[in-house]
């Protein structure tokens, strides 16, 4: 079942949680242990479908359509995870108004949407400001070799 509200996913995973799985709990722990790279992609489907709507497949699908880097800079991930100093994946992007899917960001990105508070006008004042910026440095550099024989 696909939930719309997370209210709603949440009232039913808690209920799956305290239902079947507490009275299986055996059988998952020795799943994941016998199966820890199945366990893994297991887990990561989870992750994505409580959180994002999407399965691991599409998110997979997702990164090769941008051809593995960040759907902004163009860049590979380069964060590296605290615990397991391994390279982070792209974070999923979603509008936080409707929960829609936008794509994969690095995490530089991902953040620096969130710091603008994923709102347009702000992103553009930004790039309109360091626009200026630049156009100012280099009036000033042709100014400075003009005066300077």
């Amino acid at each position: 079942l696909a939930y719309s509200c997370k209210v709603c996913k949440k009232e039913q995973d808690a209920k799956w949680f305290k239902t079947y799985y507490h009275n299986h709990k055996e059988e998952f722990t020795k799943w994941y242990r016998d199966n820890p790279e199945a366990a893994k992609i297991a887990h990561k489907n989870w992750l994505l479908q409580n959180q994002y709507g999407i399965t691991f497949e599409q998110y997979v699908e997702m990164l090769t359509n941008q051809n593995g880097v960040c759907a902004i800079c163009k860049n590979p991930e380069t964060a590296v995870h605290n615990k397991t100093r391994l390279v982070k994946n792209l974070a999923v992007d979603h509008c936080h108004d409707t929960g829609k899917v936008r794509g994969l960001l690095c995490s530089k990105c991902n953040t620096a949407l969130g710091l603008f508070n994923h709102s347009a006008t702000l992103i553009l004042a930004a790039a309109e400001y360091t626009k200026l910026y630049q156009q100012t440095m280099q009036i000033n550099i042709i100014n400075s070799e003009t005066n300077h024989p």
